[in-house]
């Protein structure tokens, strides 16, 4: 790419990875604060905007896989500067930075049910 193409490029790309914190943020606090609480409480029932809790649901979790997408995108793009800048010409902080992040989200995964 151009540079001035690329900068377009992340541009437009930081506008939607905010676009997709955003949609996470309010649909995650829609799910949260709008819908009752606990199962048989009506839940089926209410609807914001013509979708109900499981609709909802479905666009928290398939906004996330987006944001997930584009993050990992972002971090390709400024590979250099993590390198270079961020982590002073040595790989092991980023590695270190990329492993606990997959330790949290592993982790979080294989939490026992209650």
């Amino acid at each position: 790419m151009k540079a001035s193409t690329e900068t377009t490029f992340r541009r437009i790309l930081n506008l939607v990875l905010y676009w997709a914190a955003c949609v996470m943020v309010g649909t995650g606090l829609l799910l949260k604060f709008r819908f009752p609480h606990g199962h048989g409480q009506g839940r089926g029932r209410v609807s914001i905007l013509g979708l109900s809790h499981h609709d909802w649901t479905e666009v928290h979790l398939w906004t996330g896989y987006i944001f997930i997408i584009l993050i990992l995108l972002h971090l390709w793009l400024a590979r250099k500067w993590l390198l270079g800048i961020a982590a002073k010409r040595k790989t092991w902080p980023v590695a270190a930075g990329m492993v606990f992040g997959g330790v949290i989200i592993l982790g979080l995964l294989v939490l026992p049910r209650s």
